[in-house]
This record gives structure tokens, sequence and C-alpha cells, in this order.
């Protein structure tokens, strides 16, 4: 049976299979992360301009495509899991229930314990947030059914992010898959414009797995 030290600490991880369990990753981008967060403010301004026949604005408020924790530029931690589960479309469904693939089941077996997972230095110390984007990358992209320039803030190739992939079926994946299928999921990348081969990243450390705390 696993204990505790203190009653706040998480207890040893019992790979017992039937355990949910939480692994830490720490990931470093081997291409830029694009920003392209949903903002529903800034969807809702740009619906009233289009009803009053305004253009576009001239110079784009690109504050509202970022996400921010505590001030911190940082991810969507539902990106890893989208990332994960695309990547899961070649693999067979370990549960038997008659999928064409594991892809269905990741959002169930799996989530990210951040929302928001900041972005910090690339100095080597690796404790300091990152504040401000890069550059505004500017190219050719469809909007709507029109091509038309698509600027977005994005950080080079570099950037390092953590987060916490938790697992509620340890009888269907252990953490050994866990870790395999995050190494994946850095194959397709995390941000806007992965069809283009943008976002991608490499894991660089990962903790040992841990028993949820479910308090």
């Amino acid at each position: 049976m696993p204990t505790t030290k203190k009653k706040d600490e998480l207890r040893v991880f019992g790979d017992d299979a039937i355990t949910p369990f939480g692994i830490g990753f720490t990931v470093r981008g081997v291409r830029a992360f694009f920003f392209n967060a949903p903002n529903v403010d800034a969807y809702v301004a740009a619906d009233e301009r289009r009803k009053a026949g305004v253009k576009r604005l001239q110079t784009p408020n690109y504050e509202d495509k970022v996400w921010r924790q505590d001030g911190a530029l940082a991810v969507d931690g539902a990106q890893f899991i989208k990332a994960i589960a695309e990547m899961a479309r070649g693999l067979p469904d370990p549960t038997k229930s008659g999928a064409k693939s594991m892809r269905p089941i990741i959002p169930t077996a799996f989530s990210v314990k951040e929302e928001f997972c900041s972005f910090t230095t690339r100095n080597g110390n690796g404790s300091e947030p990152v504040l401000e984007w890069d550059v505004i990358d500017e190219r050719l992209g469809r909007l709507g059914t029109k091509m038309g320039p698509v600027r977005r803030p994005i950080l080079h190739a570099g950037w390092t992010t953590s987060f916490t992939l938790l697992c509620i079926w340890p009888e269907v994946f252990s953490p050994a898959d866990a870790v395999m299928l995050v190494n994946r999921a850095g194959q397709r990348g995390i941000g806007d414009a992965v069809r283009i081969g943008m976002g991608r990243f490499v894991v660089v450390e990962v903790s040992e797995p841990h028993e949820i705390a479910w308090t």
C-alpha cells in the first residue's frame, strides 16, 4: 500500500496496473511555436466590426492571440492531449472496443493537470518565464475561402515548457506507454501551424510516476 510522509504530499506510485498515475514532462521545441489562441472577446469585437461594415484592423492586437499564465507566455495544456490523440491514429485500440484506432480513447484516458503551461527561458537555467514573443511571423494562408496574410506571434525553436500528464486508465496504459505517446506527440507538435511542421518538440526530462492526488 502506498504511503505518505506528509498529508499534502503525493503518495509513492505503485505500478499495480490499477493506480491512476501522473508523470511530469519537460519538453524543448525543435521547431518554432506559433500562437493563435482563441479569444472570445476578440472574436465578438471582430464580428461586430464585420456587421458594421468596418474592415479588419490595420494593426492586429497580437496580445489577443497568445495564452498567458501569471503574466508569462504559455500554451494550453490540452494541446498536448490533442497531439497525442492525433499521433495515436495509427495505433490499435487496446480496449478492444471496436474503435478503428487508439485515437478516440486518448481524451478519456489522459488529461494534463495544468490548464496552461508557462514557457521558460532558453538560457540554460530554465527558471525564468518568457514574457514576450520572439517575432511576428507573416505568411500567406487561407482566410475562409480566400488567401491572405496570416500574422501570428511565435517563439523560435528552443522554447521549453513542462506539464504533468495524468492517466486514469492504468489498466490500459502503463507509465511506459505514456512516455512513448508523449514522444510520438512531439513529432506532430503543438500550437498553430502544425500542418507545416511547426511546434515539434523533444522530451528532455521525465519524472517518476506518482499516484494522482484527487484532493
